[in-house]
């Protein structure tokens, strides 16, 4: 992948009538290879069966099984937010969303660009390396209405910008580049 090139004037030889040049083409500013990160996302619910109106333990997985480390906020929620979040949809048989909630979610700016810091807080972050997995256990609310359905479940990174990119590669770190979705979890309510 090439970036901007540059020309550079390099001597190369001195002759006895004077000073020879050549002329080379190559990377102004060499870029790391992009570096694989990849995640593979789980949900486990506690159980396979519920009471109407009762609350699932859902324990959302992420497992690191690129070759580079990456960066998920420590506290990413349902609520979408620039630094990453997760979403909890339960879908009954007709395709419609189950679930209600409701989220406010606003980012400490600092936060966001903590990761850039010699040593990022690791209250705020994680660094997941390769082979290694990461967790969180959030409950939900399930319907009132009996029937089997359907949980599904996406990891959204975080929105770096590209600077905070740039930087991160140059420092072997690799970036997520889109919504990661985990396989349908089927539950019922009976």
């Amino acid at each position: 992948m090439r970036s901007r090139s540059a020309t550079w004037l390099i001597s190369v030889a001195l002759g006895a009538g004077g000073l020879w040049f050549c002329e080379v083409r190559g990377e102004a500013f060499p870029q790391k290879e992009a570096l694989a990160a990849r995640a593979d996302v789980r949900v486990l619910t506690d159980r396979p069966v519920y009471l109407p109106e009762s609350t699932a333990e859902v324990r959302f997985i992420v497992a690191n099984t690129g070759s580079a480390p990456f960066y998920l906020s420590r506290d990413a929620d349902e609520c979408s937010s620039q630094s990453g979040s997760f979403s909890l949809e339960l879908v009954d048989k007709e395709d419609h969303e189950s679930n209600v909630s409701g989220c406010s979610a606003d980012i400490d700016p600092h936060k966001f660009t903590s990761v850039l810091e010699e040593h990022p807080n690791p209250e705020l972050w994680v660094l997941l390396k390769p082979g290694e997995i990461f967790g969180k256990v959030e409950m939900l609310e399930l319907p009132k209405k009996r029937g089997m359905y359907r949980l599904k479940a996406e990891l959204y990174p975080p929105a770096f910008l590209q600077d905070v990119k740039s930087v991160l590669t140059q420092r072997g770190i690799g970036v997520l580049q889109g919504p990661t979705p985990a396989p349908v979890v089927v539950l019922k309510v009976e």
